[in-house]
């Protein structure tokens, strides 16, 4: 994702000057090319340009469902922000993103992963890499039903949780690991975080 990224910068408005149109959405544009891949709007819904997707899936055989999730996951954790639907699109005008880059805030997409020497107290001294995803199922993905408790009040048949997968590898293991081989590792992490979610969503 981050070769995908090189050289594009993140744009949102201010308090003081708004976006006209999609007020506080979150953009990922090229100031260069004037190319734009993400566009994250306050309500949540999630568009990519579709040729973000072809060029992953030169490197990767997702489906564009797979791929969707992928995107919102990386969205949700670089950005900071929930995302409630996600959509492939390439029809966005170029004054759109003119209107973008002349109007919005831009900071560097890597600002907050920069990497920097720190004392023996904060390191963690396992040498050990950690995969994890986290996801919160709420009651807007399942199908719940309310009724009535013991004395009355009103309860859900579900509640809102979090869900983790996480794994943790040595630095060794990862240095001397086969790409593919730790890509089939997270994916597997993934598929199991889904259909523990799955089983989650669907039991009574």
């Amino acid at each position: 994702m981050e070769k995908e990224l090189d050289g594009f910068k993140i744009y949102t408005d201010t308090p003081e000057n708004r976006f006209e149109y999609k007020p506080e959405s979150i953009w990922v544009i090229n100031p260069k090319t004037k190319k734009w891949i993400l566009e994250l709007e306050n309500s949540g819904n999630l568009w990519y340009n579709y040729g973000l997707y072809d060029n992953f899936s030169k490197w990767f055989n997702e489906e564009r469902s797979v791929f969707g999730q992928l995107i919102t996951m990386w969205v949700v954790d670089v950005l900071k922000r929930g995302v409630s639907t996600t959509h492939g699109f390439n029809h966005l005008t170029n004054d759109m993103v003119e209107y973008v880059l002349k109007r919005g805030v831009s900071t560097n997409i890597n600002s907050e992963k920069r990497i920097t020497p720190v004392s023996e107290m904060e390191a963690d001294t396992r040498r050990v890499c950690e995969i994890r995803f986290d996801c919160l199922v709420t009651m807007h993905d399942v199908d719940y039903k309310k009724y009535k408790g013991l004395w009355g009040q009103e309860k859900q048949s579900k509640t809102p949780q979090w869900f983790r997968s996480n794994q943790v590898i040595t630095l060794e293991e990862i240095k001397y690991a086969d790409p593919y081989e730790l890509g089939m590792r997270m994916k597997q992490m993934f598929n199991q975080l889904e259909e523990t979610i799955k089983q989650y969503e669907q039991s009574r």
